[in-house]
């Protein structure tokens, strides 16, 4: 038979009318013709040839391949002259033996296999098919003489360079590359590749600016030089050296004492654990709350990094970049001060290391490295120490919710504390839930279980020499928010404002009166005390016993956010004198229907159940009245009384006028027993708002004072400093108060003091607060669990202990010593400041003496009349004759009068 005839087969096809049910061979064109052995029996394929017209073909350029049983044949197919076969299926074996056989790879998860007259034909994939054209290009057969195309460049460039997937394919790169790494080397082989390319351009960006391409490969090698080793013999060198083993900052009083030393943090609870004795909800929910691309990632997240340059370039806000890793690498080989930077340089050295980490360890042992080495607060050093420390139960019996608690503390351990803001806790604890349902690793029925569940929160700390707890735990979160969470290894010596000897005698009197009161169903009390003039905290009770689980003694009251009762009244008042309001104004006290859009009238009563008819300011407010003061907020706007409080130091109060109403002047709003005394100190400087303040004076690890607390620092003028001092003379007339107090009241004192109780509904909190020119008292009782008290009013529970408070201050020369001001004096009596006067007007309740503004006397008729509805005529719906509720008898104190 000639060799010399040619076919000019080349199209796809299927012979004799077989159908191959939609799929479609993959025709390879080789590059050379392929000699085919003479023989007289025909072959008989697909029908797609053309011959010769004696059904003998000589030659075949482009052939169809077939993949069969891993293997590629190359077939030659014989017509019989018109296209169409002849219907035999007899082959000719030499045909086939002696054509070249290459093998192939067939994907064993996406390969359809279809039975053709017979024959076997394989679905190939595009990858497959990079793989197959790879593989035959490299026997270099030489081109067609007719194709025309150039060779292949065969020199590998990186793979970010190659813009085409031929040329990808040519140099062994991209998929098919990857493909064969992992089967050769499994997942390293990408995460190698990854890391190398990261490497590349942080360190080409690094550079660029500093030097000549030339000298950045130079000084690249130089830089990854000085990189420590991350290799199992310096890994616990590094941890002792960086990890634990920093100077630990020391928190004293303004007289030197030592109320809490933070030396004992290396030696907290610690314990190295396998993954295998944690809880698989522990890691889940790490992962959740730290890096969801965890085990995945090769030690950095590009996108997170990418969204976080993007926000914070943006101003919307900022945000973190950091895997579980990067974490890692910092906390171990970087010492404090590298931890704190914010360098391009520390990112740089932090993502490098991170790379190389993921390099030399796996990824459970780079989570068990973190779980053992992350700091949960509270000395628990390990995941085994915070569910001991949290839970007093091992790590590997969590459940779903503490799980999610815990993971969520690392990134912030002193705000998310559940001891000292455990709402803050529970929102955090919140968010991890939300993002394990997120990624599918609980379902939603789970996260709302977890949510509802209750977290019994058992603090288990070992006993250490911890003074004031609840005010050290508040600093040490000041400090964080400051300085970074780092600052409890920063080696500072912090002197606080607080007085070690006032503290004391704060907390002996909550306790002594919290003791008298166990029968009324109180167990618990704070108190915050403050100089107005500086902010400077001098004590804060938090609870009255920190150790006391029974009664959540761990929570400091004195910073979360309760309902104030009346104690609100006189922020209200004074925003109502900003808008002409003064102590003689005369308001109705009747029943009266407030209108409520879409809703039935509010309609407020009195403490004590009766209308008062015509009365002044200074009598509402003396004597805690409820319907003038809802009419006084009405008057002075919710809005504008909210703008008031916030200048006063009043840092909650932010959900807006609608969710308040006119109930806010009631104590419809949360606010905190600290923020409140911030405020009513406001009143006691004469309306200049002063920050409170727990910090004298900070020292770094050399002995540099680098924070003092200015001894006469300059505030803020938050009110008119007359009208401050009208609602000072209002709250220190014992006269005005005297027809709801009784003129034998715990509000009166043995010098002049202005004071205000206030009563949550069912006497669940209790409060007063109450002030000198130079010192500021406030008080709480109540439980911690929102119990409601057996008629434990402002007056009975708070103002005790707030009289008690303030009388032993000014019995102490030595209390008395820590009020004096820049003048070298203390001040016990309020000073009227110029501007007003004090005159007769008229009114609906007949004449009246009080103050007004010096510009704005009294003209006519100080009647405030309002268009609210009036349910009923003044002066009450009570008879006359009908005799008035007496106070249920207190420990203590007998009060002649009904207490508000």
């Amino acid at each position: 038979m000639s060799k010399n005839a040619k076919s000019s087969a080349k199209g796809q096809h299927t012979g004799n009318g077989h159908k191959v049910n939609g799929s479609s061979d993959v025709t390879a064109h080789l590059t050379a013709p392929i000699p085919i052995t003479d023989t007289d029996s025909p072959e008989h394929a697909n029908g797609n040839g053309h011959s010769n017209g004696n059904g003998h073909v000589k030659t075949i350029r482009p052939v169809k391949a077939r993949v069969s049983n891993g293997r590629l044949l190359l077939e030659s197919h014989v017509g019989n002259g018109n296209g169409a076969a002849n219907g035999s299926r007899d082959t000719a074996p030499n045909s086939v033996l002696d054509a070249p056989v290459v093998k192939a790879r067939v994907s064993s998860h996406d390969t359809q296999t279809i039975d053709t007259a017979g024959s076997t034909t394989s679905r190939l994939r595009d990858s497959d098919l990079a793989e197959l054209r790879l593989r035959l290009k490299a026997e270099e057969w030489p081109l067609a003489s007719s194709g025309g195309r150039r060779k292949a460049h065969r020199r590998e460039l990186p793979y970010f360079m190659m813009r085409h997937r031929s040329m990808r394919a040519t140099s062994r790169v991209g998929h098919t590359r990857q493909r064969m790494a992992a089967r050769k080397h499994g997942q390293s082989g990408p995460v190698a590749w990854i890391a190398r390319l990261v490497i590349v351009m942080f360190i080409f960006s690094f550079l660029a600016t500093a030097a000549g391409f030339g000298a950045g490969i130079g000084g690249a090698a130089y830089y990854v030089s000085k990189l420590p080793p991350v290799d199992p013999s310096h890994l616990a060198e590094a941890i002792n050296t960086n990890g634990i083993s920093s100077q630990t900052t020391k928190i004293y009083d303004r007289n030197g004492n030592l109320l809490y030393d933070f030396v004992d943090e290396a030696t907290g609870r610690r314990e190295e654990l396998p993954l295998s004795k944690i809880s698989p909800l522990v890691i889940s929910a790490t992962i959740a709350a730290e890096d969801a691309n965890f085990y995945n990632n090769p030690g950095v997240d590009l996108f997170a990094i990418l969204r976080a340059v993007r926000i914070n370039l943006s101003g919307e806000g900022s945000s973190g970049a950091s895997t579980i890793t990067q974490q890692l690498a910092r906390n171990i080989f970087m010492s404090r001060e590298e931890r704190q930077s914010t360098s391009p340089d520390r990112k740089i050295k932090e993502a490098v290391l991170a790379i190389q980490l993921t390099q030399n360890y796996s990824k459970d042992d780079i989570m068990s490295l973190y779980l053992n080495q992350t700091f949960y607060g509270h000395r628990a050093y390990g995941i085994a120490g915070a569910a001991l420390t949290y839970f007093g139960k091992p790590a590997d019996e969590l459940t779903l919710p503490e799980a999610a608690l815990l993971a969520g503390l690392p990134q912030a351990p002193t705000e998310y504390d559940p001891f000292v803001n455990r709402d803050a806790a529970i929102r955090r604890q919140a968010y991890v839930l939300d993002q394990m349902e997120k990624q599918g690793m609980i379902t939603p029925e789970q996260t709302i279980a977890a949510k509802n569940e209750t977290v019994a929160i058992r603090f288990t700390e070992y006993s250490v020499d911890l003074k004031a707890p609840h005010f050290v735990y508040y600093v040490k979160q000041y400090l964080e928010q400051k300085y970074g969470a780092d600052v409890s290894e920063a080696g500072l010596k912090v002197y606080t404002t607080l007085d070690l000897d006032v503290q004391s005698a704060a907390e002996k009197v909550a306790r002594d009166r919290i003791d008298q009161l166990k029968k009324e169903k109180a167990t618990n009390a704070a108190i915050v005390i403050m100089k107005p003039h500086t902010g400077e905290i001098l004590a804060m009770v938090g609870s009255v016993d920190y150790n006391n689980t029974a009664i959540d003694g761990q929570v400091n009251v004195a910073i979360a956010e309760r309902q104030p009762g009346s104690s609100f009244k006189p922020i209200t008042y004074a925003t109502a004198f900003k808008k002409g309001w003064t102590p003689g104004t005369v308001v109705l006290d009747t029943l009266t229907g407030f209108s409520n859009p879409g809703q039935k009238d509010y309609v407020p009563k009195n403490y004590d159940g009766r209308d008062h008819g015509w009365v002044t300011v200074r009598e509402s407010l003396g004597n805690s009245l409820n319907i003038p003061a809802v009419k006084a907020l009405q008057f002075a706007g919710v809005q504008n009384t909210i703008d008031t409080a916030h200048d006063m130091g009043i840092k909650g109060l932010n959900r807006g006028t609608d969710w308040y109403g006119l109930s806010l002047t009631l104590g419809g709003g949360e606010v905190t027993l600290l923020d409140m005394t911030n405020a009513y100190s406001t009143f006691a400087n004469g309306g200049v708002e002063v920050d409170a303040s727990p910090i004298m004076k900070i020292e770094d690890a050399q002995n540099r004072t680098i924070y003092q607390l200015d001894s006469d620092p300059i505030g803020t003028q938050a009110l008119d400093p007359r009208i401050s001092y009208m609602i000072t003379s209002i709250l220190s007339d014992n006269k005005a108060r005297s027809a709801a107090f009784g003129a034998n009241n715990p509000l009166k004192l043995s010098f002049p003091a202005a004071a205000k109780t206030g009563t949550t509904d069912d006497n669940r909190d209790s409060w007063t607060m109450g002030y000198t020119p130079d010192l500021t008292v406030g008080v709480w009782v109540g439980n911690s669990n929102n119990d409601e008290m057996l008629k434990v009013t402002g007056a009975i529970g708070a103002a005790v202990i707030w009289n008690k408070m303030m009388e032993t201050f000014y019995a102490s020369p030595q209390f008395v010593e820590l009020l004096r001001g820049p003048d070298g004096k203390t001040h016990k009596e309020f000073v009227q400041p110029d501007g007003l006067i004090k005159t007769w007007a008229c009114s609906a309740k007949g004449d009246i003496n009080d103050l007004f503004l010096k510009e704005a006397p009294p003209k006519g008729c100080t009647t405030y009349k309002d268009t609210n509805k009036q349910l009923h005529s003044a002066p009450s719906t009570k008879p006359d004759n009908q005799p008035r509720q007496k106070p249920t008898p207190m420990p203590g104190i007998v009060f002649p009068t009904p207490i508000p």
